[in-house]
């Protein structure tokens, strides 16, 4: 994807922090860090695991209601 690509190296370069808003929890491997909004409010900030196994699982989670 070449905007994440230039999400990443912005960060990565510039130490730039890049706020993302999506339903597309297949963009979580590229976060450092994932919150949960509901109604308007930051209910959870969940720091994004490395390994696959753990984005599986924080995909899990994240769609449980």
């Amino acid at each position: 994807m070449v905007i994440m690509d230039i999400f990443r190296k912005l960060n990565k370069e510039l130490g730039m922090t890049i706020v993302m808003v999506t339903h597309n929890l297949e963009l979580i491997g590229n976060c450092h860090r994932v919150s949960r909004i509901s109604d308007g409010v930051i209910t959870r900030t969940y720091e994004v695991p490395q390994a696959h196994e753990g984005i599986e699982q924080l995909i899990r989670e994240l769609t449980t209601i």
